[in-house]
């Protein structure tokens, strides 16, 4: 089995990986006895129960927060996260169609992250998402305070107004 530690940045190329290492596709890999045994390490980390990285209910899913050739081969659980059905089909499928392009499924973690607010800068993030989940946060606080500002402006008796 190859192994090194870098991202891969494509499912084409996680793909390739897998049938480098015996499998035929992800989802004969999915349906293999390696991710049965990497999911029971991933859920005996949460002995009381796992739950929904972003919205704290029962989780029975693993997500990749990365594709790595050691996190898919079991040598490292890193990038590997317990989640819900629910928060798991936002991320991975747009009506009912898989999302295919890694940085959609960036953005739609950030999502999450932020529409749970979950993420409060404590929190351990993924580190592929930690820049996305900064980003929308910084977005959010920035459109709140644009709308606050034009409130204040709508109800000042000191509005500037040029044209007169």
């Amino acid at each position: 089995m190859q192994a090194s530690s870098s991202s891969f940045r494509t499912y084409r190329e996680r793909n390739d990986f897998l049938s480098r290492n015996g499998f035929g596709s992800y989802h004969s890999y999915l349906q293999s006895d390696l991710w049965a045994w990497v999911r029971s390490r991933v859920f005996a980390m949460h002995p009381d129960g796992a739950r929904c990285f972003f919205c704290k209910k029962e989780a029975k899913h693993i997500h990749h927060t990365e594709y790595t050739p050691t996190n898919m081969m079991g040598k490292s659980l890193g990038g590997l996260i317990t989640i819900c059905a629910e928060c798991h089909q936002f991320l991975e499928f747009d009506n009912g169609r898989k999302v295919h392009d890694f940085q959609e499924i960036r953005e739609r973690h950030a999502m999450l992250l932020s529409r749970n607010r979950r993420y409060s800068g404590k929190e351990e993030v993924p580190r592929v998402h930690r820049e996305d989940a900064w980003k929308v946060a910084m977005m959010k606080a920035h459109q709140k305070a644009e709308v606050k500002d034009k409130k204040k402006m709508k109800h000042s008796p000191y509005q500037h107004n040029p044209t007169r």
